[in-house]
């Protein structure tokens, strides 16, 4: 019994996880690209494309650290409502 309760621990975990990082990506992936536009069509100052890239991607790590919470959020509902409807085809 033991056993089975273990494998099932793991097998949630795995979904839930999946489902968080689904939406860590998901987050970061708008909020990058709305950045981008933002800061492309917004350029007072003398610098290109690659040096609105470098400077999203040093801010990165900041926006990963701030959208955790959400993706947490996002990914657990999904996990515990969606996937499983979608994969009943309710």
């Amino acid at each position: 019994m033991l056993i089975a309760m273990d494998q099932m621990d793991r097998y949630i975990a795995r979904k839930v996880l999946a489902a968080i990082v689904v939406g860590q990506f998901v987050l970061l992936g708008l909020d990058i690209t709305i950045a981008y536009i933002g800061d492309l069509g917004g350029s007072q100052g003398d610098y290109s494309a690659q040096d609105v890239l470098l400077y999203l991607g040093m801010r990165l790590p900041w926006r990963f650290y701030q959208y955790a919470p959400v993706a947490v959020l996002i990914g657990g509902s999904l996990a515990w409502v969606a996937w499983p409807l979608a994969m009943n085809s309710r």
